[in-house]
């Protein structure tokens, strides 16, 4: 089998020195834009040090933080005069594990715990949050998006599929399978969950568009949400090829020199937003500046480069303002807007 594996490795890295995919033509666009963000809070001054999420809701401005603090989850007021710092980290009926993400549905604000496999409701009331337990959720999956009160897409790692539209007892509506890639089809005896996992994905404000982008595998896809049961993708992008680094306990593991890629991904109902790095990993701290803009039927739109460098790390989209907002470290954590009036 070892013998197979580097049989096999060497063939891949091969194939990605002589394939004659380019590396991210940027020059596929023809508008790029430099523009200054319209907001940028440094989030020090409300004891937010280590932000890897934001979401807005009535007004609040909502925060994941990472590691190893007590009080995972805080949240300024709408005057920005008032932080609240909420939800622990533990086994309690509502704390949380450190992987958890925000989502709003039929305008109620959730948090969803994929290794407690559980949703928390989020309710601000008198101008203080209130958390309670709002009932399970039995799947596996990093992140839950909503297409209504009970149907949900969700990234699948542990099944056949890629993306499935499933309910609160994880039954699938709808299941689509993983892209065939030339490369990885060789090494269908392998997970490709290290590979597949690395998905950003989107869907429009009005849920009957879907987009992603695949981290490591230099590929975008652009499709539709039918009647809230089935995916269809009309047009999938590919640019480069995965170079493949090593196997390790049948798990591909991408090489140091790869293109790094997606980091986020937002949408209106006109537009696909990726926060893209496109910087070979050099071993050093990296972060995406610059959004790549696209038509829903995959057309390259325009680039938005940053004047002041915030080195974005989420993104999000505030359709009632139409801006772009999420977590920046320059180095330090900052809470960022992108005006889009006049851009788009």
């Amino acid at each position: 089998m070892k013998k197979n594996n580097l049989i096999i490795i060497s063939l891949l890295l091969l194939y990605s020195c002589n394939n004659n995919s380019v590396e991210f033509p940027f020059g596929v666009f023809d508008d790029s834009i430099t523009v200054e963000p319209a907001k940028i809070i440094n989030l020090e001054n409300y004891n937010i040090l280590d932000a890897t999420s934001t979401i807005r809701y009535k007004g609040w401005t909502f925060f994941r933080e990472h590691g190893d603090k007590q009080k995972i989850f805080k949240a300024i007021s709408a005057d920005y005069t008032r932080t609240i710092e909420f939800i622990n980290i533990g086994n309690g009926p509502c704390d949380v594990s450190k992987f958890t993400s925000m989502y709003i549905n039929d305008d109620s604000l959730f948090i969803y715990d994929p290794n407690l496999r559980k949703i928390l409701n989020i309710v601000i009331v008198d101008d203080s949050v209130n958390v309670s337990y709002y009932r399970e959720f039995t799947g596996r999956t990093p992140e839950l998006i909503p297409l209504d009160k009970d149907r949900f897409l969700s990234l699948d790692l542990y099944d056949s599929s890629f993306f499935k539209i499933v309910d609160y007892n994880d039954s699938s509506y709808f299941k689509h399978p993983y892209l065939q890639d030339e490369i990885l089809s060789n090494l269908e005896f392998l997970s490709q969950n290290t590979i597949y996992g690395n998905c950003y994905f989107t869907i429009s404000p009005s849920k009957n568009k879907i987009a992603f982008g695949l981290m490591n595998l230099g590929k975008y896809g652009f499709g539709e949400i039918i009647s809230n049961d089935s995916i269809c993708f009309n047009e999938i992008l590919s640019y480069y090829p995965l170079k493949i680094g090593k196997i390790i306990d049948k798990c591909v593991v991408p090489a140091r020199d790869n293109i790094t890629n997606i980091f986020s991904a937002a949408s209106s109902d006109d537009y696909v937003f990726f926060l893209h790095l496109g910087d070979v990993y050099d071993g050093f701290s990296v972060y995406p500046r610059r959004i790549l803009v696209y038509t829903w039927d995959g057309k390259p739109y325009k680039i938005i480069n940053f004047k002041k460098n915030p080195n974005l790390v989420d993104l999000h989209y505030d359709a009632e303002r139409n801006l772009l907002y999420g977590i920046g470290y320059a180095p330090e954590c900052q809470y960022v807007e992108i005006n889009l009036d006049g851009i788009l």
